[in-house]
């Protein structure tokens, strides 16, 4: 075919040259980031991933290079260990991720030398909670070259995508009718009540339980232990959704036991009187007789446990001198050791 024919032909429409090939277009590479979990509280871990991907069916982006900023209440972990996958370097020898990710810091810079088609680069580092706070992070400069030598450009706004993350308070006890330091009475009735709150997760509490030192399980409303003397501990523990948890100890001291009793007793000639004394434990005791209001005889003793004890108080001397009426009262006082004494009267008894 001679050039005059084909020239021709082509100016009729009936062959087309070969288009000559033209610069690629590149089209920018889309970034996002996402949490796991989305929620942690103050003191919870978790992770932050940003995922680039070249949307292009060929080819590759290079030099992208980002900056993040963390949603409020998220700080890097410590150590900030960076991991990645997918992403490529520009030669064998050179790093695949370079970055800046300082522990305790709220910003991440990350660059990659290439991103291929096909196959999205993703880079995580671990994140922790240090106040209570959330909403989503913000990309600072996104930038990327078309070639590996070419001049940064700036990625649209549309070719990012951002997450939330909330970072909420711990879980909060509170617990009323027994406090730390208080000490109680041998048996005293101490009516606990607590409760447990996680006002900022959706879960709230999964778990609100107490138990004292001797292990018993104390429901809310429950009266305490209080039979066991020495020095306790009542722990109030809070389990939120998350698996978080958190403690509340509340120590007390039991005072030993006081309680007795004064039994079988009997009058004698010349003002005397036996009678037997049951006592919960160690301890002093202190015994008087009262003709009226004066003073007719005393003694005193010591035990050194739980025991039964027969005593017989006469009245001699001044005592039996001052012995005016037909009626005596009998005075016991029982001290504990460690603890509190305790005085039971009898009054009226008839001679």
């Amino acid at each position: 075919m001679t050039p005059r024919v084909l020239a021709a032909l082509v100016a009729a429409g009936a062959l087309a040259l070969p288009a000559t090939a033209g610069a690629a277009t590149t089209a920018p590479p889309t970034l996002a980031s996402s949490f796991t979990p989305n929620q942690i509280d103050v003191t919870g871990s978790g992770s932050v991933q940003y995922t680039i991907t070249n949307p292009n069916s060929g080819g590759t982006v290079y030099n992208v290079s980002f900056t993040d900023t963390l949603p409020a209440g998220a700080v890097l972990d410590n150590p900030a260990t960076e991991t990645d996958s997918g992403c490529t370097a520009s030669t064998a020898s050179a790093p695949v991720v370079t970055y800046t990710a300082n522990p305790g810091s709220s910003t991440v810079t990350v660059s990659v030398p290439q991103v291929k088609n096909g196959t999205p680069c993703t880079v995580q580092f671990p994140v922790v909670g240090n106040a209570a706070g959330g909403g989503a992070d913000s990309f600072g400069s996104y930038t990327y070259a078309t070639s590996a030598t070419g001049a940064a450009t700036a990625a649209p706004s549309s070719a990012e995508t951002t997450a939330t993350l909330q970072v909420i308070a711990q879980p909060t006890v509170t617990v009323s009718g027994v406090r730390t330091g208080a000490t109680y009475k041998y048996g005293q009735a101490v009516t606990v009540t607590y409760s447990c709150a996680q006002p900022g997760l959706t879960a709230g509490i999964a778990t609100c339980s107490a138990s004292d030192d001797l292990g018993d399980n104390v429901n809310s409303g429950q009266k305490l232990a209080t039979k066991q003397p020495g020095k306790h501990a009542l722990t109030i523990q809070a389990v939120d959704g998350l698996g978080d948890v958190v403690s509340d100890e509340v120590d007390y001291t039991v005072l030993p036991d006081n309680v007795f009793t004064i039994a079988a007793v009997k009058p004698h000639a010349g003002g005397s009187l036996a009678f037997t004394l049951a006592l919960p434990g160690a301890g002093a005791v202190s015994i008087k007789e009262f003709s009226g209001s004066k003073l007719i005889s005393a003694k005193t003793a010591r035990v050194r446990g739980k025991t039964r004890l027969a005593e017989t108080l006469s009245p001699d001397g001044a005592g039996a001198k001052a012995l005016s009426t037909v009626k005596v009262k009998l005075q016991v006082t029982f001290t504990p050791t460690g603890g509190k004494k305790n005085t039971i009267t009898k009054s009226g008894i008839a001679l």
